[in-house]
């Protein structure tokens, strides 16, 4: 998904998946498990993608534009605005 189609948001909670996998001696039959967690750390996949993940400074901007602090939604959205040229009315 491209990040200028991505809605700003101020919280966002991270789940990760936990996979399992099982291989039957005798049968060569292989059984895949998947489950969800959160995240570790607070919980955000703010601190999550900050943090935990190897992203570059540059994705790490361009992400942190959309997951903003609690409470900037409507800066950052005029902020988008403006760099889009757009006027609002």
């Amino acid at each position: 998904m491209s990040s200028v189609r991505m809605p700003i948001v101020d919280k966002v909670d991270c789940i990760e998946a936990v996979e399992g996998y099982t291989i039957n001696d005798t049968t060569g039959e292989i059984g895949v498990s998947i489950s969800w967690q959160s995240c570790s750390d607070e919980g955000t996949l703010k601190s999550y993608y900050n943090d935990v993940l190897n992203k570059s400074q540059m994705e790490k901007f361009f992400f942190n534009k959309k997951i903003v602090d609690a409470g900037t939604c409507d800066v950052a959205a005029e902020s988008f605005m403006n760099d889009q040229m757009l006027v609002t009315i």
